[in-house]
């Protein structure tokens, strides 16, 4: 499991790194202010960029490397975020009975 979660997070420092730079040039492209000539250049750079995808990354617990019911805003799973909530170690969660 742990394998996968760093596979993971390999490809989103990936993912990182390529969307800004592919946004910077898109920025630079359809700027208008821009000479014809310096934006001719970037075209190249923005086909060297391979493609990226959001669809290979997997959210994954902190905790377990769990895939299946995981919560966003804390990356725990649900069955870690109920026992951490039990035992009142989550700032703003009360728990019902």
């Amino acid at each position: 499991m742990k394998k996968k979660f760093f596979k993971d997070y390999n490809i989103r420092l990936k993912f990182k790194k390529k969307e800004v730079s592919y946004f910077f040039i898109k920025s630079i492209l359809f700027n208008q202010y821009l000479t014809f000539e310096m934006r001719y250049k970037f075209i190249f750079r923005l086909i060297k960029i391979k493609k990226f995808s959001k669809t290979k990354m997997q959210n994954r617990c902190l905790l377990t490397y769990r895939a299946q019911s995981v919560y966003r805003h804390c990356k725990l799973t649900r069955i870690k975020f109920r026992e951490f909530s039990n035992l009142s170690l989550l700032n703003g969660i009360k728990t019902s009975s």
